[in-house]
């Protein structure tokens, strides 16, 4: 018969993680703290790195059509204002 999988709550994924990411622990030392394989946990890193990339970065710099080819951050500051008193 096999292993059932384990699985986790977001929360406590997310309390893994900053374990790694904001006290700058090793992955495999928290993996093994907490039972989990160092694969794992060093998967949820990279997802949550990726999520803060993106939402913090790539969407606010990205230019949008919807926009007038502005980004998001140059729009929300009134550049679009701006750019058609100019023209």
């Amino acid at each position: 018969m096999g292993s059932t999988r384990r699985s986790f709550t977001e929360e406590y994924r997310a309390q893994a993680v900053a374990f790694v990411v904001y006290e700058g622990r090793p992955v495999a030392e928290v993996a093994r703290n907490i039972g989990v394989h160092e694969m794992t946990l060093r998967k949820w890193v990279v997802r949550r790195a990726t999520f803060d990339w993106i939402e913090n970065y790539y969407n606010t710099d990205r230019r949008h059509s919807a926009l007038n080819y502005l980004a998001p951050r140059e729009y929300s500051l009134g550049y679009r204002e701006i750019s058609q008193i100019a023209a």
